[in-house]
């Protein structure tokens, strides 16, 4: 099969592989949007509430942060025992000087079950030394639990006590703003809580009996197997796209050396194709190489989805197996969330665009770092497919034009960076504002730092204005051969921020782009050979001349150099007349970066005539005196 058929191939399959740039955009607003609104419009005061945990000094028991939840002119509040949402109570918003809000009625009532619970753990321990394992230990620890609903000052309160023989205590009251969330009368929600009360403590102990555990110890192994065999089932994916990495970069590194030869030996292909046939082969090899970087930029943002998923699959999986357990609920509260709707804390959490639910401190940051870095590298593949088309469309305007080929991926490059600062950007913001509000010591260190920055940012953003204005106005690109002040070099890496330059010993060089001022570009369009040689006063200057625009015709005619040149040799003729000799110039004006080649070859072919001529080369002359005293 010949190159050229497989360039078609190429061409087809990058066509075929390429999605549509409206789509890609599309799919990519929606998704960056998606991550910034997740965080920015959520409640805020719901944000801050996300459920930590200490230990509380007295019961032993884990205490909350509340959050909370709006519904019109009310707050709710979750109540926990053992780290299980058991109800919520409400408060409405702008409270009367002394009334507690939501949160902190949540937190007290929490206390007070909590006491009872470890009250009726403390008596069944006790039970069961005294009288042995007892199946009616349940209906014992039913018969001791007291309670009742009563009225105090108008209120409808619930009471309860344990053991029946303790003093009872309210551990809730009925309030308006109660009344007017559930929409029923205070005494029949007292009725219906003293029910609950019972049942919700009754289970809350059985949550804690061994016989129970280890039904959950079973049910927690099965779920620890599967996320193992799930996430291996990831983990095989991910070599599998590694590995195509690998391949990829490798085709990148065959086409790009390809390339590289083809330019310089070009011989049997100048010879046999036009012109515009080989440029067409030049635009072929360009885009195959386009289209690898933009499969291996796919390549890239599955490996971010498939990283993405196996870290939620096990921050989602832990945080499930914690809430099988009692002592690890409240951990469980932290990583996933709560919700009002008593399901799954993330689940609620996306339906109802967080304001039924909040989601944990560990899932958020997760949500806001693989979201970002989905659009990073998503941005990397539109970046890419919109190239293509620019390059494409450029190829059938002006098959012959170079230069597009070379700014095309210097700006693609440039715009990838751009795009990688920005979003990292809005990522710590995103961070800062899901955190809230910060500590004193925080605050301070990172005024000083901002103010260090600040100060050191000045270089920074003159160093990226001049960078924008060099690619905008298309001082240089990658793959230039250029000469900044006395550096002088190839343009290896260019960005908004410095530009590096490998010259002939293989050093490279970084310079600030706020430094540049004058910049020579040795390769932008087209470039020349400035030839000049001295011959003898002696010699025939006609002669000379006329050797020297027959062998610069003989490399235009020649069909291994003939497209490395842009036209007819131009001599200029005597140029200088000096103690060396008369100097004669010619110029050959050639493609970019080809200059050195044909000045190289020139020279060999101009010596060899001008051998064969007996032309001879000027020689510096000098007067002596000789004193014959």
């Amino acid at each position: 099969m010949s190159r050229r058929q497989n360039s078609s191939r190429e061409r087809q399959s990058f066509q075929l592989f390429c999605p549509s740039s409206v789509l890609t955009s599309g799919i990519l607003s929606s998704l960056l949007a998606l991550v910034v609104s997740i965080a920015w419009l959520l409640p805020l005061k719901a944000q801050q509430s996300l459920p930590g945990f200490n230990l509380s000094r007295n019961s032993g028991s884990f205490l909350y942060n509340i959050p909370t939840f709006p519904e019109g002119n009310l707050e709710l509040a979750p109540v926990f025992l053992d780290g299980k949402v058991v109800g919520f109570v409400a408060s409405q918003i702008g409270l009367e000087p002394n009334m507690l809000d939501a949160a902190s009625r949540a937190q007290l009532i929490h206390r007070k079950l909590q006491g009872v619970l470890d009250r009726m753990s403390q008596y069944a321990k006790n039970y069961q030394i005294s009288h042995g394992i007892s199946e009616k230990l349940e209906a014992v620890l039913a018969e001791q639990l007291e309670i009742n609903a009563a009225k105090s000052q108008g209120t409808s309160v619930i009471l309860m006590a344990f053991p029946k023989d303790t003093s009872p205590e309210v551990v809730f009251s009925i309030t308006k703003a109660d009344i007017q969330r559930l929409g029923l009368p205070g005494g029949k929600i007292a009725t219906d809580s003293v029910n609950y009360g019972r049942e919700i403590l009754l289970q809350a102990w059985k949550e804690r009996q061994p016989d129970y555990l280890r039904h959950q110890a079973r049910l927690a192994l099965k779920i620890f197997l599967f996320l193992i065999i799930l996430s291996l089932g990831l983990f095989w994916w991910q070599q599998s796209l590694t590995a195509k990495s690998k391949q990829l970069k490798e085709l990148l590194s065959v086409t790009t050396n390809s390339s590289e030869v083809s330019n310089n030996h070009q011989s049997e292909t100048v010879m046999t194709s036009k012109p515009i046939e080989l440029a067409l082969d030049i635009i072929t090899v360009r885009l195959e190489k386009l289209s690898y970087r933009q499969q291996s930029s796919i390549n890239a943002f599955l490996r971010v989805i498939l990283l993405g998923a196996q870290i939620l699959l096990w921050v989602l999986g832990l945080g499930y197996l914690c809430s099988l357990f009692y002592w690890t609920r409240p951990l469980s509260n932290w990583i996933l969330g709560v919700t009002e709707w008593g399901g799954l804390a993330p689940l609620d959490w996306l339906i109802h665009w967080g304001k039924r639910a909040t989601l944990g401190v560990p899932l958020m940051l997760l949500v806001l770092v693989v979201g970002v870095n989905l659009v990073n590298k998503g941005s990397y593949v539109l970046i890419d497919c919109l190239l293509g088309s620019w390059m494409k469309q450029k190829a059938t305007l002006s098959p012959a034009s170079e230069r597009y080929q070379v700014r095309g991926p210097t700006l693609a490059t440039a715009v990838k960076g751009l795009v990688t600062v920005l979003t990292y950007f809005v990522l710590g913001i995103l961070i800062l504002r899901q955190l809230g509000a910060l500590p004193n010591t925080v605050t301070i260190i990172l005024g000083v730092i901002s103010l260090g920055i600040s100060l050191a940012a000045q270089n920074l953003i003159k160093d990226v204005i001049n960078g924008s204005l060099i690619l905008l106005q298309d001082w240089y690109a990658i793959g230039d051969w250029i000469a900044i002040d006395e550096f002088e070099g190839s343009v290896e890496n260019l960005s908004l921020q410095m530009t590096q330059l490998r010259n002939l010993e293989g050093e490279l060089i970084t310079i600030p782009n706020g430094t540049i001022t004058r910049v020579r570009n040795k390769s932008s369009g087209w470039s020349q050979v400035k030839f000049s040689i001295d011959v003898s006063y002696d010699a025939d200057l006609e002669e000379a001349m006329s050797i020297m625009k027959q062998v610069a015709e003989e490399i235009y005619d020649d069909p291994v150099w003939h497209d490395k040149l842009l036209g007819s040799p131009r001599m200029l003729g005597v140029e200088r007349i000096e103690h060396t000799g008369v100097n004669i110039r010619i110029l050959l004006k050639t493609k970019p970066l080809e200059q050195w080649a044909v000045a190289r070859e020139y020279r060999r072919r101009l010596k060899k005539a001008f051998d064969e001529s007996d032309i001879v080369v000027g020689l510096p002359r000098y007067l002596i005196f000789m004193n014959d005293s």
